[in-house]
């Protein structure tokens, strides 16, 4: 039978797995909208745009960039619990 203090550990670490996990995933969504905005950006005629509009993409690609610097800034020296099994 398992104390408490196992249980409580397996909760937190299940938990701490899904955190993760979740953080991974908003980093690809981050990336992957990124990759969409400048796709879009490739084929569009800036000639043919207003200058608020051309305005307005630029600032959703930094909004975009920014995030994603932020949620990787935030991950630097969090402690990786896969990283003692590849060792």
């Amino acid at each position: 039978m398992m104390t408490y203090q196992e249980k409580f550990e397996r909760i937190v670490s299940h938990a701490l797995l899904v955190m993760m996990a979740s953080v991974a995933m908003l980093i690809i969504a981050l990336i992957a909208a990124v990759i969409a905005m400048t796709r879009k950006i490739a084929v569009l005629d800036i000639k043919e745009l207003l200058a608020e509009t051309v305005l307005g993409i630029a600032a959703m690609l930094f909004g975009l960039t920014l995030g994603d610097y932020l949620v990787r800034r935030s991950r630097r020296g969090k402690v990786d619990l896969d990283s003692e099994s590849r060792r």
